[in-house]
């Protein structure tokens, strides 16, 4: 019997194993060094490929991760060449307001510092003393104004929020107009 055939085929059959099973030994081995070097945990929010959510199990092959809309990606883990990782360090409030062109500018630079020690004492999720950082733009209707502060990871869009519903309330006691679009119309006369 002549094994030569037989030996090419087994040589080509392990060939087309091997070749087919090097994404898999690739995942294993990609698993190994996440679980491994502590990369990202289950419960941190992480961006693979554009999806961003929050680490749901964490497989020698696969990772689950899950956004908000509670949609589920499965990624393989030899698939995530770069990630970010949302988790590991403090995150920063933007809140960008407007206020009327009347606006006394002076006079509203003195009274935002005692509104930011209010707001910081208000929430525990700020980690530092809020900034407001005055005039972003001039804007058709308004004059935009900004004030950043540092956040508790990930709680960044809550404290927005707040900041937000804040400052109409302190606007509201301090009569600060919060503009809104305006049109200016002229009759030419015929």
């Amino acid at each position: 019997i002549d094994l030569a055939p037989f030996i090419a085929s087994a040589g080509v059959i392990g060939f087309a194993i091997g070749f087919g099973a090097q994404s898999i030994v690739k995942d294993f081995m990609s698993g190994f060094f996440i679980i491994f070097d502590g990369q990202f945990e289950v419960g941190e929010v992480v961006e693979v490929g554009g999806f961003k959510g929050t680490v749901l199990t964490i497989g020698l092959r696969t990772t689950v991760i899950e956004n908000w809309k509670g949609e589920r990606k499965i990624v393989n883990n030899g698939d995530i060449d770069s990630l970010l990782n949302f988790s590991r360090s403090n995150s920063i409030a933007i809140v960008e307001f407007g206020v009327a062109y009347h606006t006394d500018l002076l006079h509203f630079a003195e009274i935002m510092p005692p509104f930011l020690e209010e707001v910081k004492a208000k929430y525990e999720n700020i980690t530092e003393m809020p900034i407001f950082l005055g005039v972003t733009e001039l804007a058709e209707s308004s004059i935009n104004l900004r004030i950043i502060a540092r956040t508790i990871s990930m709680k960044h869009f809550q404290v927005e929020r707040d900041i937000r519903r804040d400052l109409v309330v302190y606007f509201a006691k301090n009569n600060i107009e919060i503009p809104f679009p305006q049109v200016v119309v002229h009759n030419a006369k015929v």
